[in-house]
């Protein structure tokens, strides 16, 4: 939510992005919606570190998530006046990707965090259990 807030109000787009205009920078914000949701994908699958980790035990995810990564891009490129979509400069997409991918770094971030709160909590349990047996 808060990366859609940010890409929608930041004055920075049009630094970043080649063009400008309402339609095109609307057209980066629904590819950063579409891909967004593919890395979201990834990282709920697994509560490990390691976004890959058992992926090959589920062969079917991969493909599907090329599909539906190549099936957004043609909503982005061949969507026109249906998708209200204009084409994105390769470079914009991949600038676009590239802010998506950022919820995978703060998901790390959050994780990291999480295992370092719960390896407190089993030393102390393991602490206060050590001394209840003196």
């Amino acid at each position: 939510m808060a990366l859609c807030i940010w890409f929608i109000k930041s004055d920075g787009l049009c630094m970043i992005f080649n063009r400008c205009d309402e339609g095109y920078v609307l057209s980066g914000f629904f590819a950063m919606i579409c891909f967004t949701s593919i890395f979201v994908c990834f990282i709920s699958r697994t509560n490990r570190i390691n976004l890959f980790a058992n992926v090959s035990k589920n062969r079917a995810f991969i493909p599907i998530m090329l599909l539906i990564a190549l099936v957004q891009v043609g909503f982005i490129y061949l969507g026109g006046e249906a998708f209200r979509s204009e084409a994105l400069m390769l470079d914009d997409l991949l600038a676009v990707i590239l802010i998506s991918a950022s919820v995978c770094v703060f998901d790390l971030i959050r994780k990291l965090i999480c295992k370092r709160i719960s390896l407190k909590k089993r030393i102390t349990a393991y602490k206060n259990a050590c001394s209840h047996n003196i």
